[in-house]
């Protein structure tokens, strides 16, 4: 602002102040005009009213000049004494006294008043009689108020105004009032006034109608601002403004009319401070409200020096008698006027920035404005007999005005602050969701890579350098575990998200989210339990989110644990299912157990513990429970842990099958839907060639029986055989009946999860001997990884897409049957692969015998002739083949080796199955001639071969046994390892046995069982279901 402008301001600030004043000083005038007209005035202690017209309303002042006696207390009873002296009232007495009178002065003050006729009834309303009096009228005592007195000793003060009746009859009255003062300026300072009885009863309650309207209007603002100040912020202004309005209201009642002490009995002493505190309490708060209300000017230090000197001051009044008090009460009281030109060099400061000030600024013009007055009815320049309120009325309206001017500033600052709240809020949530989408894909770049380097075992990594990519990969998923949070918070706070809720297993669900969380726990020894009735029902929710509600407050509960324990229960209570998550971690104060659930908001105990995170995971499960139409809250005390609990509708009586059916409608061949269902149906593909027979066998495991029906309908009964289980012990119950080509399995089940189901196939069958596919309502890293950890092949998101459904099935089913094709082709290769010392040395047996026995030779010749038909037969690559053909190849196999070894070779049969009866190619001769080469032959006694097929209970039990060298423990270990070398101590059969133990495997779930005593022999064995088809 220029130096210009601020002139102009200043100039029209001033202008502005100057009507005001001028303009309350008229409304002054107006009021005061019937007391400043002419009016008759006492001559030489005579009053003629002769002449006067009194009526209801109007009054006279008794001013002029009384009778005066000092030092003399005359009554009616005694002559008036010759020596006597006139004196102005209203006015101090001081003059009339000589100086060696001392401090106590006594006198009487005599006026006669000649009434008009007609009139018979008068009255006397007094003012300030300071301090003892006693009043006669025409001769009688008619009031008394103290003890006035010519010793002091006698002497009492009261000074209180009052109305008295006066004698009625005569045509003139004698006011005769004796008083005494211990104080300077002393005797009658204010006007008495005189009407009939109506007036003078209408003037005192007009004025103290006036001052009881001036205290309620003031004392309701105080009110207004004490409320304030104890239910909203403890701002300071609010409290300077309370007492300012207190001291106002105060000064009020105390002074004028004295209206407190028709109230309550009040000692003379205690008034006079009570007055004078009154006047200070004003005068000591108006500077600091004043810089309360304009913090930035606080400059100089002025206001340091007034609170001095206000206390100073205040200190004095409480301690120092009355009698001091009054010689020192006028410059106590010009504390006020100081205070107002403190207030007036901030106000100046701020009114050139602040347009509001302007309010104060004519506030400030009132109070001083009626100082000015009182200080001028004090020295009795002019009388009015009702009270004046307009001042301190106005005063208090300006200050009303300026706070209700500043409110509605606040308030429109405060809309277009929200306005800008708001666009900043969504401007933050596109922020969010940016940022979380940009930094994902690098985030996951860093942890693969990290990955990779700490799970590569051609360059080990040092320990310190395996523990710093350890704590990288620990940082890099709580990182995405945020930038997660971050993605829904914008999309809950957008409402973008839409749930599809149906009946879901509490079991089952949790059963997959701690699975998860297994992973998460960072080496704490913590335990997991869960607690689930019975008779629970299934709650109606969707899948995803409740999965993200548990998964939060589990990590919550992981993240303040050090160790110990958490439970997950649910019980049903009116209706909804409450979920309970109970920890014994490090417990959350009082003061946080409704902060942790905003937005941004943790724990003092999460700082504490430097525990991480942007406080987002309690707010969105808060969130995504309300859109259930639950409710989530916590219990907790430091030290004990916390209890987490939120209600699920529950889904009361399961649907019917039409009802499910309706549920699960499924849609003609479509492209693509916005409505999301639990499965998407196109038409089926054309069936693939082959027989029925050979369709691949896939395994669905789902606890609800509707969702397996999809999935044969999905799958459809052309392609595949399904075989259907709604539990994980049911499903394993079948793997040990006939191995099926995939296994479908949803990964919240109850009691056994999808996790847990496909870690116990892996225990018994590679990712390449039987596929799993499993169904998961999340795409969440942590939940990928754990079912991939846990042995999966790969993974399928729901709301299923039956196109991507049938493609990952057909990929798996075709790396199994593919696999399963190599492993026949490879045991067919290896037969066919026939060792050229075995040839040699046949054909050498026969060349031999041609001399000697050619009989023998011939049926030898006969015999290697249908051994290599039968090994380079087609048929070695068929799935299964008769248990008749197989044997003939091993019978041909033995007759050459016994034509070769003769007495050292002995072969036992004892089959007691069915010749008819299917049993993979090539099973049975790897394991009579492994039994020959490294069992037999190693010895140099030679031994026996038994060769065992019996048929039990609808199983075939196949043995190759033998009595030769045996082996130890670890050569039966590494015989079937698939990563053991070759010629690592193992028999050179044992390429050929892993290859029957994987066939074995893959077609029924069992492989070879190997018993072995070194010195006393070894049996290889398998089961195979008793198949003739």
């Amino acid at each position: 602002m220029s130096k210009k402008s601020d002139m102009m301001t200043t100039k029209k600030l001033i202008v502005l102040t100057f009507i005001f004043i001028i303009a309350l000083t008229a409304v002054r005038m107006l009021w005061y005009s019937p007391a400043l007209s002419p009016q008759p005035q006492a001559e030489q202690g005579q009053l003629d009213l002769r002449n006067w017209h009194p009526s209801s309303k109007k009054v006279v002042a008794l001013n002029g000049e009384w009778e005066f006696y000092p030092m003399q207390l005359q009554d009616a009873g005694h002559p008036a004494p010759e020596s006597s002296s006139y004196i102005q009232v209203p006015g101090g007495w001081s003059e009339a006294f000589d100086e060696g009178d001392g401090k106590f002065h006594y006198g009487t003050y005599r006026l006669r008043i000649w009434l008009p006729k007609d009139v018979q009834s008068y009255s006397i309303r007094t003012g300030n009689l300071r301090f003892a009096s006693a009043i006669y009228a025409n001769g009688a005592l008619v009031k008394q108020m103290g003890q006035p007195s010519a010793s002091l000793e006698l002497f009492s003060p009261v000074n209180r105004p009052t109305t008295i009746e006066l004698p009625s009859g005569t045509d003139s009255i004698e006011l005769l009032i004796q008083m005494s003062s211990h104080a300077p300026k002393s005797g009658i300072t204010s006007a008495m006034w005189f009407g009939t009885n109506e007036a003078i009863l209408y003037k005192s309650s007009v004025s103290i109608a006036m001052q009881l309207i001036v205290c309620v209007v003031i004392l309701l603002h105080g009110l207004y601002a004490i409320i304030l100040f104890f239910i909203g912020p403890s701002h300071k202004t609010l409290l300077y403004f309370f007492l300012l309005v207190l001291a106002a209201a105060f000064s009020v009642l105390v002074d004028n009319d004295r209206l407190l002490y028709h109230w309550i009995p009040v000692p003379f002493e205690l008034g006079i401070k009570l007055i004078l505190m009154a006047y200070m309490g004003i005068a000591a708060v108006i500077p600091p409200l004043i810089r309360q209300l304009f913090p930035l000017y606080k400059g100089d230090r002025s206001l340091i020096w007034f609170h001095v000197l206000s206390t100073v001051l205040f200190l004095f009044v409480i301690l120092a008698p009355s009698e001091v008090l009054l010689d020192y009460s006028a410059w106590l009281v010009r504390l006020l006027p100081l205070s107002l030109l403190v207030s007036l060099g901030t106000l100046g400061k701020a009114i050139r920035y602040d347009r509001d000030s302007i309010f104060l600024l004519l506030a400030t013009s009132a109070v001083i404005l009626n100082v000015t007055w009182g200080a001028l009815s004090n020295r009795a320049l002019f009388s009015q007999p009702v009270y004046y309120p307009i001042d301190l009325i106005i005063a208090f309206l300006c200050f009303a005005a300026f706070w209700f001017k500043r409110f509605m500033r606040t308030s429109e600052q405060s809309k277009q602050l929200a306005d800008k709240l708001q666009r900043d809020d969504k401007r933050k949530d596109q922020f969010l969701a940016s940022t979380s989408h940009e930094l994902r894909n690098p985030l996951h770049g860093i942890i693969n890579i990290a990955q990779s380097m700490q799970e590569d075992r051609e360059q080990p990594q040092s320990k310190s350098n395996a523990r710093n990519l350890e704590l990288l990969i620990s940082i890099g998923k709580r990182m995405s575990y945020l930038l997660n949070d971050m993605a829904d918070v914008a999309k809950l706070n957008e409402n973008h998200v839409a749930l599809h809720t149906a009946p879901l297993d509490m079991r089952a669900v949790t059963a997959g989210v701690l699975e998860i969380v297994r992973f998460i726990t960072e080496g704490k020894p913590i335990r997991f339990r869960t607690v689930f009735p019975d008779s629970l029902p299934r709650v109606m929710a969707d899948e995803n989110r409740l999965i993200q509600v548990l998964l939060n407050l589990l990590h919550n509960a992981i993240k303040h644990t050090d160790e110990g324990e958490i439970v997950v229960s649910a019980a049903l209570q009116e209706g909804m299912v409450c979920v309970r998550v109970t920890d014994t971690g490090v417990g959350i104060a009082s003061d946080d157990l409704q902060r942790i659930f905003q937005p941004y908001e943790q724990g003092q105990s999460s700082l504490a513990r430097a525990a991480g995170g942007f406080g987002l995971g309690l707010s969105i499960s808060r969130q995504l429970v309300e859109l259930h139409g639950g409710s989530i809250e916590v219990s907790s005390s430091p030290g004990r842990g916390s209890t987490f609990s939120f209600t699920l509708p529950a889904a009361g009586i399961e649907p019917t099958a039409a009802v499910s059916e309706q549920r699960f409608s499924f849609l003609q061949a479509r492209e693509h839907t916005e409505e999301q269902v639990t499965y998407r149906v196109i038409e089926a593909p054309e069936p693939r060639p082959g027989s029925k027979d050979n369709r691949p066998v896939v395994l669905a495991v789902d606890d609800d029986a509707l969702n397996l029906n999809i999935v044969e309908k999905v799958l459809g009964k052309e392609q595949y055989r399904i075989q259907k289980a709604t539990s994980a012990s049911e499903a394993l119950l079948l793997l040990g009946q006939q191995l099926p080509d995939l296994v479908i399995a949803d990964v919240m089940m109850p009691y056994m999860s999808g996790y847990e189901l496909t870690r116990t196939i892996r225990e018994r069958f590679s990712m390449v001997e039987l596929p799993i596919l499993l169904l998961t309502a999340r795409s969440s890293p942590e939940d990928i990884y754990t079912g991939f950890h846990a042995g999966a092949n790969d993974y399928v998101t729901k709301p299923v897409d039956s196109l991507e459904l049938r493609s990952r099935v057909r990929a798996l089913t075709d790396m199994k049957q593919t696999m399963a094709e190599r492993l026949r082709l490879e045991a067919a290769w290896l037969q066919a692969q026939i060792k050229p010392h075995f040839l040699f040395n046949t054909l050498n047996s026969i060349a031999a015998l041609s001399t000697f026995h050619p009989e023998k030779m011939q049926q030898l010749l006969d015999t290697f002739s249908q051994y290599l038909r039968i090994s380079y037969d087609f048929h070695s690559s068929d799935r299964l083949v008769q248990l008749g053909r197989e044997l003939e190849l091993v019978r041909a196999y033995l007759y050459i080796e016994q034509e070769r070894f003769g007495e050292r070779l002995n072969i036992e049969w004892d089959i007691r199955a069915d010749n008819n009866t299917k049993v993979p190619p090539l099973s049975i001769q790897p394991l009579v001639e492994n039994a020959v080469n490294h069992g037999i032959l190693k010895k140099a006694s030679g031994g026996t071969v038994t060769i065992l097929a019996i048929e039990h209970n609808g199983r075939i039990r196949i043995a190759v046994s033998d009595d030769g060298c045996g082996m130890n423990s670890a050569t039966v270990m590494r015989l079937l390892d698939d990563g053991a070398p070759a010629g690592d101590g193992a028999p050179a059969g044992g390429i050929g046995l892993r290859n029957t133990d994987r066939r074995l495997k893959q077609l029924y779930g069992q492989g070879l069982t190997i018993k072995s005593t070194p010195g006393e022999g070894s049996e290889v064995s398998f089961l195979i279901p008793a198949n003739r088809e």
